[in-house]
């Protein structure tokens, strides 16, 4: 074979595949701006009337004479241990609801900050006027 072959038929093939290449790569391009061009998003908001901030609960639990509960909540030792909630916590879930109240008032999970498992914790949800325990607003 001539030197001077051995030297083109590389190239050739070098050239090749860097135009495959670039092809390749535009055509990808291409189809990757289509998509997003086709690609619409949904702005649609439900507007929710906002809960009365006086409606909240704001009793607040003053010491026990029972020595039982150590935490002041009103849920004895006992129970909480049944329950599952903390001894020690007022708030085992730490969502701004007491353990008595998410259990009393509003049947939530006291040991879950989101109890319906949305992504929102159970005291924004009231704030907000949705239900902490499943989809839609809080019937009043």
């Amino acid at each position: 074979m001539r030197p001077s072959l051995r030297i083109i038929i590389p190239l050739i093939v070098v050239a090749v595949l860097v135009s495959l290449g670039a092809w390749l790569f535009l055509r990808y391009q291409a189809t990757d701006t289509e998509e997003n061009e086709q690609t619409t998003i949904s702005s649609q908001t439900d507007i929710v009337d906002q809960i009365d901030i006086e409606s909240l609960p704001t009793e607040r639990y003053s010491p026990t004479e029972d020595e039982s509960d150590r935490d002041n909540d009103g849920i004895p030792a006992e129970e909480e241990e049944k329950l599952g909630t903390s001894d020690l916590r007022s708030d085992t879930d730490s969502d701004g609801l007491t353990d008595k109240v998410e259990i009393e008032k509003w049947h939530t999970d006291p040991t879950k900050k989101d109890t319906d498992g949305d992504g929102y914790a159970d005291l924004f949800e009231i704030m907000n006027g949705y239900n902490p325990s499943g989809e839609g607003a809080l019937q009043q």
